[in-house]
């Protein structure tokens, strides 16, 4: 695929019914720049993704200390339809819990997570945005 996108840091996903690839890429002008995704993972069927932009520069997994959920960002996650609400790996580096909801039927429910600057106390606010991908769109 190609596309034009601005100067500055970008977050990039490619999302199958079966891999996520993602990355993270700064564009600093200058001429055409070509890449290629770096990361991805093969086999994942989880219906959720959870995927960060270049705000929120952090992956990995936590287990939350509420409900014993493992979670994965960016990754896939099987969750039953409903309201989810965690605090990403337990710690102050959000400002509150990240939180969306999971629609039923046939399709993944992809959340992309951003977050703002960091707030005097040395957190950051996220900013969540949520997208159902159908399955008649994956090839």
């Amino acid at each position: 695929m190609t596309t034009r996108l601005p100067l500055g840091m970008h977050a990039a996903d490619r999302v199958t019914w079966s891999t996520l690839s993602n990355d993270k890429l700064e564009l600093r002008g200058g001429g055409p720049e070509h890449r290629r995704m770096t990361y991805t993972r093969q086999g994942q069927l989880g219906n959720v993704v959870l995927t960060t932009g270049p705000g929120w520069n952090v992956g990995g997994s936590w287990t939350d200390k509420v409900d014993g959920r493992t979670w994965h960002m960016p990754g896939r996650n099987e969750l039953a339809p409903g309201r989810y609400e965690t605090m990403p790996w337990n710690d102050r580096r959000a400002c509150g819990k990240l939180a969306f909801d999971v629609a039923p039927g046939d399709h993944i429910t992809y959340v992309y997570v951003d977050a703002g600057p960091r707030t005097p106390e040395g957190c950051q606010p996220l900013v969540v945005k949520v997208q159902k991908l159908a399955k008649s769109v994956f090839p």
